[in-house]
């Protein structure tokens, strides 16, 4: 056997990754709203447990590196940095709000790491970050095509949001399918008695600010649908509203959800609830975990596929690169936290076409980098479909 068969034989046998493969986070632990984030960091360390008990990577172990920023945005981007520029971590996870996402994206397309984002950037990012980033959900503009039904008869639209970035994306959102009037939720409005039918007032706010709102809102007899985005946190909310606001108006309470946790028989659900329980049993089944969950999945499937492309097609073809491959090769072997095994993570995401990951339908990764398009619309305390699932045509 030649020299270099004897090396890639020898490459194949022993260490090909590094002994923790870390991905890495940030996300409020302890500031104000923090149980959404917690519930979030708890999905996917269920799914980084999962899988270290597999030993699909033989003897190395998944590793999350979690960071603290107290929902501080400069904070955020200062951790963020921190993990991919000193720890190396092969892809940063994010549930921040979609007015961070840019800053993110551009961090990570600087230093070409795998980024996933829970929420998305609704306006349009440099081409070049956008080769890094992956978003869970719709932007604002489709997710608002899908709900023209809900919608239609309403001829006043109030939205309440937490920032003027996302008020202004929906408000946008609203006005490129409908001409129906758009307004500002304010406090004078929340307290003025409202018998009013047809309207709908639209939810963008953390979970406290929510729960407060409809309790203010049950109070003056408001008759309004209400539709509470993804970005609202449902199982929070929901437990909120029956600890605490049991008055609370339910009929014309409508969620809708990114995910579908209602749907208890799809493969998906059922290993994550399974995962949960192992991991932490008292920890719940919320939204936000599932999402953190999913994310956890779609990338540490993107490492597994770059590292099993290294051994299926690198190694095979070994005897005949040339030296200087053979030594890229070589340095990605010893070092996996390196640019090249960071990129390789990148494509492999990029690639990642009909990829069965448990749903009803399989997922592929296109230009507009949108993971999951279609969305849930359900009632307060009921976990049943009430509207069919928007399912948009793939983009190429």
């Amino acid at each position: 056997m030649s020299l270099i068969a004897l090396l890639a034989n020898n490459l194949i046998s022993t260490n090909v990754f590094a002994k923790t493969l870390p991905i890495g986070i940030t996300l409020n632990m302890s500031g104000p709203n923090a149980q959404s984030s917690i519930d979030f960091k708890n999905g996917i360390e269920a799914f980084i447990h999962a899988e270290n008990q597999s030993k699909r990577f033989n003897k190395y172990q998944i590793k999350l590196l979690a960071m603290d920023d107290i929902g501080q945005t400069n904070r955020a981007l200062s951790n963020a940095k921190r993990l991919i520029t000193s720890k190396n971590v092969l892809a940063l996870l994010t549930t921040d709000i979609s007015e961070n996402v840019a800053d993110l994206a551009r961090l990570a397309g600087n230093n070409k790491t795998l980024l996933l984002s829970a929420n998305h950037h609704q306006q349009p990012l440099n081409i070049k970050d956008h080769r890094y980033i992956g978003f869970l959900s719709q932007p604002y503009s489709e997710m608002f095509r899908s709900l023209n039904k809900t919608l239609k008869n309403s001829d006043t639209i109030y939205v309440s949001a937490d920032n003027d970035y996302d008020f202004n994306a929906i408000e946008d959102a609203i006005r490129s399918i409908s001409l129906k009037s758009v307004r500002k939720l304010t406090n004078q409005r929340i307290r003025a008695p409202k018998t009013q039918k047809n309207c709908t007032i639209v939810f963008a706010n953390n979970v406290n600010t929510t729960a407060n709102i409809l309790a203010e809102l049950t109070k003056q007899q408001n008759q309004c649908q209400m539709l509470i985005l993804p970005v609202v946190e449902k199982t929070l909310l929901q437990k909120l509203l029956v600890e605490k606001y049991s008055d609370t108006n339910s009929h014309n309470l409508l969620f809708v959800s990114s995910v579908p946790l209602h749907r208890r028989n799809l493969p998906l659900i059922e290993e994550f609830i399974r995962d949960m329980k192992a991991y932490s049993p008292q920890a719940p089944y919320s939204h936000q975990a599932l999402k953190g969950y999913l994310l956890a999945k779609i990338a540490i499937d993107s490492m597994f596929q770059s590292v099993n492309k290294v051994h299926t097609d690198s190694f095979i073809e070994i005897i005949t690169l040339p030296f200087q491959l053979i030594d890229q090769v070589v340095g990605w072997v010893k070092d996996p936290n390196s640019n090249i095994s960071k990129t390789t993570v990148v494509n492999s995401f990029s690639y990642l076409k009909r990829y069965d990951i448990g749903l009803d339908k399989t997922i592929s990764v296109y230009k507009d980098r949108v993971l999951i398009k279609k969305t849930w619309l359900s009632k307060l305390d009921q976990q049943q479909l009430i509207t069919n699932q928007i399912d948009n045509k793939d983009q190429n």
